[in-house]
C-alpha cells in the first residue's frame, strides 16, 4: 500500500557503468548515522568491489521496494540485491532515515540479501538505504527509496496582513497515512470559517487563500487538522494579525534554479486611495528590482507576482521589499534566502586496462553485453544479438565494423586473424553473449581474417557473413551496402596506413560519430585513399549528393581533401578536420551533448580506440583521443575536450593500460570531472 502522500521517486542508476560512492564523502564513518542528504548523496547502484572472485554472484545493491504493511511498519524488498562472500556483515545494513538501522541476512546459497521490517515512531518522508560494504573497502554500495508514513499536518502562512486582502495559505508537508480511513482535511482560519475536504479529496482542495474582514489587535490563530475517520490524526496552528494599515508589505522567496530566485508577492496591498502605488525589491547582492509603478481599484489590491533575480554567486542573501502608496504611507518586508550553485555531477572513471588489445576488447565487451539466456542481468547489461569480428592487427575493417556492431546490437571484437582457429579467450566470449545459431559478421578477406575461423565458427552452429571486399575500401562498401543497407549518410575517413603507418589517427573518433550523431546515427563509415577515392566509392559518396541535405560528413584533413575532389561537395557535404587528430576528435566530440558519457584512448595507437570506438557507439558518447604521457599535447589538446564534458557527463571510459594512457594523464582527467576513485578492469 501506498501512502496518500506520494512518495518521491527513488533514485536512479547514473549511469550504465559501475558506481561507488565514498563513506567519507557522505559524511560518515562506516554506515552509522547518515543524513538523509547524506543517503541521497551516497545512492550508488549496480557496483561490484574489488575482491569477489570471477563467476561468483557480484555485490549489488538494488532499488529497495517499500510498503507499509501496517500503520508505521514498512518493509524493504530487497530482490535484486546480493552480497558476494567479501561483503563486510558487519558494516552493512539497512539505514532507515530515522537515525536508525538493520543488519542485512544473506542467503547462503543464492547471496541474495534481506531485511526485516521497521516499525517508524515518528511521521514523515524518510529515506530508506540499502548499504554494502565491502571488507576492507572505504566505499559502499547503495541504492535508496523514500517512503511517507504517518499523519502530518504541514501549514505555512502570512503572519501579518491587511484586513481584505487575501492571506495565502501553504499545506506543504502535510500527509494522511495510507491505513487511515475517510481521511479529511479541515482549516479553521479563526474568524469563523472552517473549511473541510470531502473524503478522498487531497489536502490542496482547501482553498490557498482567506480574506479576513475585520481587522483586530489580537491575532486570528489558523488550524490545520488531518483527520482519521472523524478524529484528529495530526494538527498544525499558526497566528496571523489583521490590521488596518493601507499598506502592506509580503515576501515569499522561492529557488527556481541555481543561482535563480523568483518573488512571490502575494498579500502586498495599497489601499483603494493609493493610485500611484510602487513596489521595489533589494536582493542583497548590491541590486535592486527597478521600482515598478503600479496603479490599483479597490481595497487589498495586490502587486504583481513573481518577479524574479538571478545572483552571480551562491550564499545566502537577505532580500527585502518595500511597498509605497504614494500617499506617504509605506511598508517592508524581509526574507532570507539561500542561493546554491548547480551540483555538478561525478562521473565514474572506469579504465579497461587489458594486457594487449585482444583483452582489452575482450573486457570492453565483458561490461557491456550480458550473458546469452539470462533474463534479468544484475549489472543490466544487454542481451547481444550479433558479434562483429575484425582483425586486431590493422584497423581499417574494424573502424568500418564500429557502426555495424551498433547496428546489429552486439559486441566488436578484436581477434588475431592470421590464427587456423579463433583464438580460445575470444571464443569463449562468442560463446558467454551469443546463443548457436546467432549472427557472427567476420569483416576482410580470408587474409584479415582465416578461413579457418570461418570454418570453426560455422561447425560450432553459429550463421557467419563475411563482407570482404579485395582491398580495405571495398569492404567497408560491402558493410555499408550489405551490412548497413545502404544507410542515407556515411562518414568518410581515412583508410590508408600512410607513410609513416598513421593513417588511422583521424579516424579514430568516426565510429560514435556514424553510430549515434550523423544522420540521426546508424550513418555507414567508408574509406578513402589518403586524399583520394577509388572509384567505386567515389561514385557510393556522389550518390549521396543526390538530394539537398547533407548526407555525407568527412573525418580528418586527408578524408575532406577526398571529398573535396568531387563536384558539389562544397554544399552536400559536412568537413571536420582539426588541425591534428587529437583536435579533429574534439570537433567530433562537440557533436554530441554535454551530458553523454565520453571515452578517452591513445591517439598513437589504433586497437584500443577501436575497442573503446565500439563501446562508446553502443553508449552513445564520442571517443576523445589522448597523448599517452600528455594530456596538453597537440594543437588543441585532449583537456580542452574533456572540459566540454566536465561537470555534466555522467561516465569516463579510459581505453588501455599504463602504456596506451599514463596514470599521470588519468590523474588529470580525474580530476578535470571531480572524481577521486578510479574503477580498474584489468
Amino acid at each position: 500500500m501506498g501512502n496518500r502522500l506520494r512518495p518521491s521517486v527513488a533514485r536512479t542508476r547514473l549511469s550504465a557503468l559501475a558506481v561507488t560512492t565514498s563513506l567519507a564523502a557522505a559524511g560518515v564513518g562506516g554506515i552509522g548515522g547518515i543524513g538523509a542528504e547524506a543517503a541521497h548523496a551516497a545512492v550508488a547502484a549496480e557496483a561490484t568491489q574489488p575482491g569477489g572472485t570471477q563467476g561468483e554472484v557480484a555485490t549489488t545493491a538494488a532499488l529497495p521496494i517499500l510498503t507499509e504493511t501496517s500503520r508505521m511498519v514498512v518493509r524493504a524488498d530487497l530482490t535484486g540485491s546480493f552480497a558476494d562472500t567479501n561483503i563486510d556483515l558487519t558494516k552493512s545494513a539497512v539505514l532507515w532515515g530515522d537515525g536508525s538501522k538493520s543488519p542485512i541476512a544473506v542467503d547462503s546459497g543464492t547471496r541474495e540479501v534481506s531485511v526485516g521490517d521497521h516499525t517508524y515512531t515518528a511521521a514523515g518522508v524518510h529515506t530508506v538505504v540499502l548499504s554494502l560494504v565491502e571488507q576492507g573497502a572505504s566505499t559502499s554500495i547503495a541504492n535508496s527509496a523514500d517512503i511517507a508514513v504517518g499523519d502530518v499536518a504541514g501549514l505555512s502562512i502570512q503572519r501579518s496582513a491587511h484586513f481584505g486582502s487575501a492571506v495565502p495559505a501553504f499545506y506543504n508537508g502535510t500527509q494522511a497515512d495510507s491505513f487511515d480511513t475517510n481521511v479529511t482535511f479541515s482549516i479553521n482560519w479563526g474568524d469563523g470559517h472552517v473549511d473541510t475536504t470531502a473524503p478522498g479529496e487531497s489536502v490542496f482542495d482547501l482553498p490557498s487563500t482567506h480574506v479576513y474582514a475585520v481587522p483586530r489587535s489580537a491575532p486570528y490563530t489558523a488550524v490545520l487538522t488531518v483527520y482519521n475517520n472523524g478524529v484528529a490524526a495530526a494538527v498544525a496552528s499558526l497566528p496571523i494579525t489583521i490590521n488596518a494599515s493601507t499598506v502592506q508589505a509580503a515576501l515569499h522567496l522561492m529557488p527556481t534554479a541555481p543561482y535563480s530566485v523568483s518573488a512571490n508577492l502575494a498579500g502586498s496591498s495599497v489601499d483603494v486611495d493609493a493610485k500611484a502605488a510602487t513596489y521595489t525589491i533589494d536582493w542583497g547582492d548590491g541590486t535592486a528590482q527597478a521600482p515598478d509603478t503600479q496603479t490599483f481599484h479597490g481595497v487589498g489590491a495586490t502587486l504583481p507576482a513573481n518577479p524574479s533575480h538571478k545572483y552571480a554567486a551562491a550564499g545566502n542573501y537577505t532580500v527585502r521589499l518595500t511597498v509605497r502608496d504614494g500617499l506617504g504611507g509605506a511598508a517592508t518586508a524581509a526574507t532570507t534566502v539561500l542561493v546554491s550553485a548547480p551540483v555538478r555531477p561525478v562521473a565514474t572513471v572506469t579504465q579497461y586496462a587489458g594486457i594487449d588489445r585482444y583483452r582489452t576488447s575482450l573486457l570492453v565487451s565483458q561490461a557491456r553485453w550480458a550473458n546469452h539466456g539470462v533474463a534479468d542481468d544484475p549489472a543490466h547489461r544487454l542481451e547481444a544479438n550479433a558479434v562483429v569480428l575484425a582483425t586486431g592487427t590493422a584497423f581499417p575493417d574494424a573502424l568500418s565494423g564500429i557502426p555495424l556492431a551498433k547496428a546489429k546490437n552486439g559486441p566488436l571484437l578484436l581477434t588475431d586473424g592470421a590464427r587456423a582457429s579463433v583464438d580460445p579467450t575470444v571464443l569463449t566470449e562468442i560463446q558467454r553473449v551469443l546463443p548457436k545459431g546467432s549472427m557472427i559478421y567476420i569483416l576482410g578477406q580470408t587474409g584479415a581474417v582465416s578461413q579457418g575461423i570461418q570454418t570453426e565458427l560455422s561447425k560450432l552452429g553459429y550463421r557467419v557473413t563475411r563482407y570482404g571486399g579485395t582491398d580495405r575500401y571495398a569492404t567497408s562498401l560491402l558493410i555499408a551496402q550489405l551490412g548497413m543497407q545502404n544507410p542515407s549518410h556515411i562518414v568518410v575517413a581515412r583508410g590508408d596506413q600512410g607513410a609513416d603507418n598513421t593513417g588511422f589517427a583521424d579516424a579514430l573518433s568516426a565510429g560514435p560519430l556514424a553510430a549515434d550523431i550523423f544522420g540521426g546515427g546508424d550513418a555507414a563509415i567508408v574509406l578513402s585513399d589518403n586524399k583520394t577515392l577509388t572509384p567505386a566509392t567515389a561514385a557510393y559518396v556522389k550518390g549521396k549528393f543526390a538530394d539537398a541535405s547533407t548526407d555525407v560528413a568527412a573525418v580528418g584533413g586527408a578524408a575532406v581533401a577526398a571529398v573535396a575532389t568531387l563536384p558539389g561537395s562544397a554544399t552536400a557535404s559536412t568537413p571536420l578536420a582539426g588541425t591534428d587528430r587529437y583536435d579533429t576528435a574534439r570537433l567530433v566530440a562537440q557533436l554530441f551533448a554535454t551530458h553523454d558519457p565520453i571515452g578517452i584512448a591513445t591517439g598513437l595507437q589504433f586497437p584500443d580506440a577501436l575497442a573503446g570506438g565500439a563501446l562508446m557507439a553502443s553508449l552513445g558518447g564520442p571517443l576523445i583521443l589522448t597523448d599517452p604521457t600528455s594530456e596538453t599535447a597537440g594543437a588543441a589538446g585532449t583537456a580542452k575536450a574533456v572540459l566540454q564534458f566536465a561537470g555534466t557527463t555522467p561516465a569516463v571510459n579510459i581505453f588501455g593500460g599504463d602504456a596506451a594512457v599514463s596514470p599521470g594523464v588519468v590523474s588529470v582527467i580525474m580530476g578535470q570531472v571531480g572524481q577521486g576513485t578510479l574503477n580498474r578492469i584489468s
